[in-house]
């Protein structure tokens, strides 16, 4: 790593044969930079990371642990003043240090991000540690934002936008990613830049990816150039060019041409869509000019589906863009990804991406009187038993159904199956030693003796149904698009059972509105409104409320300025108690940006408020 302040240079070498760590240079003449000095200490393995801040180097080893802190008050003596360390739970396994004004942002390479005040320069004090499942491998802090990611991952790979205008109490806001160009699969992200509202992101074989700023909060990928090569670090410049360090042919020089106008935002109606009921989506394209005076006209916004090379063009109302878009009628579930592409009166083309899904009409019925297209029994033994064609469980079992080709999860919810002891047999409470069911590479265990979902009652010679949600097995929608090439059963029985009716359970379809509404019939004792589940949430979230007398109410959901941004429900209600369902969207149809937002349920004079937290 190199940082350069007014006529220094600070180099962190990291050499895995000795410790060596920095070399001080002055480069008052460019062509002939002059040696200052060598600094390492016993300790270290290298310098991995720094940051120059005044006259302090804050080292981050990446393979110790903690961060050094050198005085370079005299950079031809430089010497250690001071270092900082987790006291916590986190790794401590430091790979970056970003610093700005007296904030350091650490990134912990296995536990997330750490946030310092430096205001002791030797003596860091801890404001707050964020924990990330993944680990941060680097760090830009621009304005009230920190913007890192963790390393590889391929296109998975997150990238994270934390709100730091509190920093003793950082939160993720939203979480983004880029999406692929015509290649295969990369191994993700690496460095962050910021600049001039600009975000650019390294991204090693996918090349540079570069995302505007307008909205701080909600980062949008205005363009890319990927090239055969592995982009390690971008840096732009003052004269328009992008440098970017590359690990394959040396550094490339880009220049972008950046647009005169950006898409912003994109409603979709319905905003999931089922199979067999929607036959096209009605698409509403919003572009804003750059906010730097880029010079150029809209030659066209168009639409598309996945890999389409053919574009849909929308039609021009102001700087709004509307049309619709055919879903062919052989398109499988899952999640697809719709490709909004501005195109200028250069040829240049614009992107904005974003998931869609097409949910199943109804259950997949993997394995009932016959296996379900595209799925086969690899291994098992089947038979007929108590009217229902069966898996037959004996002994060590290890039966696999198979899925021709990966098959998407989105849309489902639960995978349900019927469990039958075998009427003969004399099962007791401990014939049954393991049951397991894995769904691709994940795998939960089912209990024995009754009294939940995931259990079985041996002692019920009946057929019993066993529903596994999915979120038992570790998929979140955060996780979707999640594929699948198999279903398996396993464990050891002593005696003989049976499993019938294998199907994926389809999730509710939503109605072709931002809410949706259930009433139960049992009179509430009070006036109540129950915190929203899932929370956070990314697509939707319910919300429970109890009126115990018939009530003019209304529900409605604020922003934290105290703006109404979308009306969940308004009117006489008889007393009940009733669910709404809310996909994150605004009353407009628009999606909302992440954040934490109020909902408020009033009633005849009372009033209750919850927050809830949208992360995109």
């Amino acid at each position: 790593d190199i940082k350069i302040a007014g006529d220094l240079a600070v180099v962190g070498v990291q050499d895995f044969e000795s410790s060596f760590g920095l070399l001080i240079l002055d480069i008052s003449d460019p062509a002939n930079p002059v040696e200052l000095s060598r600094f390492d200490q016993e300790s270290w393995q290298g310098v991995h990371n720094l940051f120059l801040h005044g006259d302090r180097l804050y080292l981050a080893h990446g393979l110790n642990p903690g961060l050094s802190i050198v005085d370079i008050s005299d950079p031809t003596a430089p010497l250690v003043s001071g270092f900082w360390q987790h006291e916590g739970d986190f790794s401590n396994v430091v790979h970056d240090v970003f610093i700005r004004d007296h904030l350091a942002v650490v990134s912990d390479l296995f536990s997330g991000l750490v946030l310092l005040d430096l205001t002791d320069p030797d003596t860091p004090t801890m404001l707050a540690a964020l924990p990330l499942a993944e680990g941060i491998h680097s760090a830009w802090a621009e304005g009230d934002y920190v913007y890192c990611n963790q390393e590889f991952g391929g296109w998975k790979q997150r990238l994270y936008v934390v709100d730091i205008a509190d920093p003793r109490q950082p939160q993720v806001v939203h979480s983004f990613g880029s999406d692929p160009p015509p290649q295969g699969p990369i191994l993700g992200p690496h460095n962050p830049w910021v600049h001039n509202g600009l975000l650019y992101w390294a991204y090693y074989e996918a090349g540079l990816r570069v995302f505007d700023l307008l909205d701080p909060a909600r980062p949008v990928e205005i363009g890319y150039h990927t090239y055969p090569g592995f982009a390690w670090s971008v840096q732009p410049h003052d004269d328009g060019l992008l440098y970017v360090a590359d690990g394959a042919v040396g550094i490339e020089a880009f220049r972008l041409n950046e647009p005169a106008f950006a898409i912003r935002a994109v409603a979709v109606d319905p905003p999931v869509a089922i199979r067999g009921r929607h036959r096209s989506v009605d698409i509403e394209a919003t572009v804003a000019p750059s906010p730097r005076r880029a010079t150029g006209h809209i030659a066209q916004v168009g639409i598309r589906l996945n890999d389409e090379t053919t574009v849909q063009p929308l039609h021009a109302e102001g700087r709004t863009f509307t049309g619709s878009l055919p879903l062919p009628p052989d398109l499988p579930t899952g999640r697809h990804r719709l490709h909004a592409e501005l195109i200028d009166d250069r040829g240049h083309i614009y992107p904005y991406n974003l998931p869609y899904d097409l949910y199943p009409e109804r259950d997949l019925e993997i394995y009932s009187e016959t296996l379900a297209e595209g799925w086969s029994l690899e291994r098992g033994e089947t038979a007929f038993f108590a009217g229902r064609q069966a898996l037959i469980l004996p002994g060590n079992f290890d039966a696999v159904f198979e899925a021709r080709t990966p098959f998407d999860l989105t849309g489902y919810t639960a995978l349900r199956f019927a469990f039958h002891p075998d009427a003969v047999e004399d099962f007791s409470a401990k014939t049954l030693e393991t049951l397991a069911v894995s769904i691709g590479v994940r795998t939960v265990q089912l209990g024995f003796g009754g009294g939940d979902s995931l259990a079985v009652d041996l002692a019920d010679k009946r057929w019993q149904t066993v529903e596994i949600p999915l979120s038992t097995l570790g998929v979140s929608d955060a996780d979707l698009p999640f594929k699948i090439d198999s279903v398996r059963i396993f464990g050891y029985l002593k005696k003989v059972a049976y499993i019938a009716d294998l199907a994926l359970v389809a999730a509710t379809p939503p109605i072709d509105t931002a809410v949706h509404e259930e009433q139960a019939n049992a009179r509430p004792a009070a006036f109540n409104l129950a915190q929203n589940f899932p929370n956070p949430f990314n697509q939707s979230t319910v919300i429970r409320i109890d009126l115990e007398t018939r009530a003019e109410m209304e529900l409605a959901v604020y922003n934290l300025a105290g703006q109404k941004v979308a009306t969940l429900a308004q009117g006489p209600y008889p007393s009940g108690a009733y669910t709404f369902t809310w996909d994150g969207r605004n009353t407009h149809g628009a999606e909302l940006a992440s954040g934490v937002y109020c909902y408020r349920l009033k009633a005849n004079g009372r009033e209750q408020t919850r927050k809830l937290i949208l992360l995109r």
